[in-house]
């Protein structure tokens, strides 16, 4: 029994199990760090869904939209005569919309979170109502009654009295709910002078609006002919949505983006009856600025952890090779608290990342977990060239492991090539090694790793 124990500790087999044994149990404190990482990022979210809560949401704007009313003779199921209101909608031919976007930064907590004042002008035009495209008869309608719409994601964050001015009478919006379905809640003003024309005219509109929101400002291109013009002091924005700006323009001191764009490739027709259009088709429509912030410490913090097998594989795959090679015996314990060490770099890097900045963080976090390990190594392997090699080794993984997290758009090729490398280090290291001779615990003849006169396998620590 004691010899096939005494096999069994100079199995190189056995320790290679149950390093990956150990590799497996090491997976349990790195899932509790990520289930940390997501708490902190859903209180971040919180943090945020409060900022919006007071501040104002992701605002999407569409319209003017000019809505007639008009009354349909129908028969119900008795047999009797009825009139019911329904609505037409009508689209302008052109909406010009300038803008200044105001950016700032709100905290709650240690959270912070990017929102805007903007102060838009919106002006344009509507031909015409051509009633007849729609099947009704003009008499039907209710001229007086006609209304101009706007949609606002989220009406809390309005700043100011709106006041149409236009040619058809001037008003102030008015809260109104869903006056035109499928789009955002509106604000809505009458335009009571349409019909008090022989016929329906042109309508000339403008009226100012101050808007607060939270990261993105849309718009819907309801004209014929949409034209944005936007500048904001915000230095990365990310242009969002259906169409992106013909023009822009970004530095540090900020960015200007102009968009112009034509009806025909929104999927929804400038004049329908109420109801016809699905709502589905107006959001797919929208398009505008999103201000932009780079990945998040916890979306970063997420992907480092992914990379925590990696690490403490080497790191273990390091150890055993000095075994190997090294003449030297480690035990199981000594593994798990180098993996350890190397689990404890993420939470340091979580904790200090909500203070610091992600960089400087990374760079403490890198240090003091490579320091743990190298002056614990220095004490268990020995040899100098053990201990520089695994220093070299881990600032080497750390590195790599910051460019990739830095390079998003390539962290996958950069992945995939430092996986190539590191294995075939492994595989040239250990091309002339017989794995079948190769013992931990006693003596044993084995080839040099680069050919030559046996050499004495290990010996017990």
């Amino acid at each position: 029994m004691s010899e096939l124990l005494q096999r069994l500790r100079a199995s190189v087999t056995v320790k290679l199990l149950f390093i990956g044994f150990l590799v497996l149990l090491l997976l349990i404190p790195m899932g509790m760090i990520e289930s940390v990482i997501y708490e902190r990022n859903h209180l971040y979210f919180t943090a945020k869904q409060d900022i919006m809560n007071a501040w104002g949401r992701e605002q999407t704007i569409g319209g003017p939209v000019l809505t007639l009313p008009y009354r349909v003779a129908y028969t119900d199921d008795k047999g009797i005569e009825r009139v019911r209101q329904s609505l037409a909608h009508f689209l302008p031919e052109q909406v010009n919309i300038r803008g200044q976007l105001d950016t700032e930064t709100r905290y709650r907590g240690i959270y912070q979170v990017p929102v805007y004042t903007a102060d838009l002008k919106l002006s344009g035009r509507f031909a015409p109502p051509d009633i007849a495209r729609l099947g009704i008869n003009p008499q039907e309608v209710d001229w007086d009654e006609a209304y101009l719409s706007v949609a606002i994601a989220d009406a809390r964050g309005v700043k100011n009295p709106m006041s149409l001015r236009s040619n058809m009478g001037d008003g102030t919006f008015e809260p109104g709910g869903v006056k035109v379905r499928g789009f955002d809640p509106q604000v809505f003003v009458p335009v009571a002078d349409l019909g008090k024309t022989a016929e329906p005219s042109e309508i000339q509109f403008d009226f100012d609006l101050k808007l607060s929101g939270t990261e993105k400002l849309a718009f819907l291109p309801v004209g014929d002919r949409t034209e944005v013009l936007l500048t904001s002091p915000w230095p990365s924005p990310s242009f969002v949505g259906a169409y992106l700006p013909e023009r822009r323009d970004i530095d540090a001191k900020g960015f200007s983006a102009e968009w112009k764009v034509l009806h025909l490739g929104r999927n929804y027709p400038g004049e329908w009856i109420d109801g016809k259009v699905p709502a589905k088709r107006i959001a797919n429509s929208a398009f505008g600025v999103n201000l932009f912030v780079p990945v998040s410490t916890y979306q970063k913090s997420t992907r480092a952890a992914k990379y925590a097998i990696l690490f403490i594989g080497l790191s273990f795959l390091a150890y055993f090779m000095f075994e190997v090679f090294g003449n030297l015996r480690l035990h199981p314990f000594q593994y798990l608290l180098v993996g350890f060490a190397n689990c404890l770099f993420y939470l340091l890097l979580l904790s200090l990342s909500e203070h610091t900045g992600f960089g400087l963080a990374y760079a403490v976090s890198a240090a003091a977990s490579t320091a743990l390990v190298v002056g614990y190594s220095a004490s268990i392997l020995e040899k100098r060239s053990h201990v520089l090699t695994m220093l070299a080794l881990l600032a080497g993984l750390y590195t790599f492991l910051y460019v990739t997290l830095r390079a998003e758009q390539y962290a996958m090729l950069i992945g995939a090539v430092a996986l190539f490398a590191i294995l075939a280090t492994i595989m040239y290291l250990t091309r002339r090694l017989d794995w079948y001779r190769v013992t931990l615990d006693f003596a044993s003849d084995w080839p040099a790793p680069g050919g030559g006169s046996p050499q004495q396998a290990t010996r017990t620590v």
